[in-house]
């Protein structure tokens, strides 16, 4: 039978959803917690079975289906009583946000097994899964007191302590929360098979089928994005370029990758008129700009961006929604084909 499955940026790369369904039953994300798992038969619909989390504090975020396999993201604390300083008597409370991916085995739908689980340190941002290797990626902010002993600086995974070369610090720090990144093969879903944490912000993620893209805006006189690549490759994560561009990105679809080459669009304000600006760029593995076009559709916003193969298409916002089509074949002369105005508001 043709059933749907969850609409996804990159194709080969799955992403998180509230729901999912293989053709014969309907997996259910609820808000209290629990999931349901929804036979289907005919025009007969009934519960097989619910999976309740183990921890009744964390809230359910996403999850992925694969045949026999259901694989649940959830977002919760920890809270840890702190009595170091006996001669004063002062006690303290640290809460930490943890995220943490359960895997089921869901081979009887009417009994679903916890295989194994893991935890990280840190707010759940986003989460990718190729293959049989899911990626998840958490914002950790560091526990500063008044002594190295008492202060918490690296991020726990699975309750260990991440080792000092798996964090990566910028040459001029800018933020203070770490982006903590860590893989899970689903075959052995109680440890990860690698984690680095890199100390950055973020305000986008886009995944290729090789690489995370981390964007992160920053605005002082002008508005710029800075890019950082990581790859990943069977489970295992390597930093690897880092570069910028004028400008902020709408959301993640405004970046692709293609060919080796990362394409996006941004807006920016001209300091002069206070217009926005648009632009589109093409960087290369070293993250550095090998073309360009700039200056589109002053005082228009772009409100989406898809690209398909050599060929981009964006929209702008403001009076007549222009629609703009792209030719990126040559990575040094990205060029306008055509654009279609239309009256009426984008959304």
């Amino acid at each position: 039978a043709d059933y749907s499955s969850t609409n996804v940026q990159e194709e080969g790369v799955d992403e998180g959803d509230v729901i999912k369904t293989d053709g014969k039953y309907l997996y259910i994300m609820k808000s209290s917690g629990k999931v349901h798992l929804i036979a289907l038969d005919g025009t007969v619909m009934k519960t097989a079975s619910v999976i309740t989390l183990p921890n009744p504090n964390e809230t359910l975020r996403e999850m992925y289906l694969d045949g026999d396999t259901l694989l649940l993201v959830a977002s919760g604390h920890t809270t840890t009583l702190d009595t170091s300083d006996k001669e004063n008597k002062i006690y303290s409370m640290r809460s930490e946000d943890q995220t943490t991916l359960y895997t089921y085995d869901i081979a009887d739908r009417s009994s679903p097994q916890l295989k194994g689980s893991v935890t990280q340190s840190g707010y759940y941002q986003t989460s990718r899964k190729t293959g049989s290797y899911i990626y998840l990626i958490t914002q950790y902010s560091p526990y500063l007191a008044s002594t190295w002993e008492d202060s918490r600086i690296s991020p726990l995974v699975n309750g260990t302590a991440m080792e000092a070369d798996q964090i990566f610090l910028p040459e001029s720090l800018n933020h203070s929360p770490y982006l903590v990144i860590s893989s899970v093969n689903t075959e052995n879903p109680d440890k990860t098979v690698d984690q680095v944490s890199i100390v950055s912000a973020a305000s986008n993620f886009y995944v290729s089928t090789e690489n995370i893209y981390i964007a992160n805006e920053s605005w002082g006189t002008a508005s710029h994005t800075d890019l950082i690549r990581v790859n990943y490759a069977d489970g295992i994560i390597t930093p690897c370029a880092a570069g910028s561009v004028n400008g902020y990105l709408n959301n993640s679809f405004s970046m692709n990758e293609y060919q080796g080459y990362l394409r996006l669009v941004a807006t920016s304000y001209d300091s002069d008129s206070q217009k926005e600006l648009n632009s589109l760029y093409i960087l290369d593995a070293e993250l550095k700009v090998t073309g360009s076009i700039k200056d589109l559709a002053p005082g228009e916003l772009i409100r989406s961006a898809r690209f398909f193969g050599d060929t981009a298409y964006f929209v702008t916002f403001r009076q007549t929604d222009p629609l703009f089509s792209a030719d990126l074949s040559d990575p040094q002369n990205p060029v306008i084909l055509n654009e279609l105005k239309v009256t009426g508001f984008s959304s």
